[in-house]
C-alpha cells in the first residue's frame, strides 16, 4: 500500500490468500475467468459491469453480455 492505494488481486483459482500475489496486495477476490478479464480491462474492481461499459486505452467501449 502506498498512500491511499489499495493493491487488489482477482484470481480465478483458489489461491486468493493475502500476500499470495503479491506482498502488498491488501485485498483478493475470487472470480470467474470473464470477470478477471473485465476487470482487468477496466483496470479497478470499482465498477458496475452490468451497467457501465468497459472502455479500453483508445476509448473504445465494450459490453460485456453474461449468461
Amino acid at each position: 500500500m502506498q498512500g491511499d492505494l489499495v493493491a487488489v488481486g482477482i484470481l480465478s483459482g483458489n489461491r486468493n490468500f493475502e500476500g499470495r500475489v503479491h506482498p502488498n496486495t491488501r485485498a483478493n477476490y475470487l472470480a470467474s475467468p470473464l470477470l478477471v478479464v473485465a476487470y482487468a480491462i477496466a483496470g479497478t474492481v470499482n465498477i458496475d459491469l452490468d451497467k457501465e461499459p468497459l472502455v479500453n486505452a483508445m476509448r473504445v467501449a465494450a459490453q460485456l453480455q453474461f449468461g
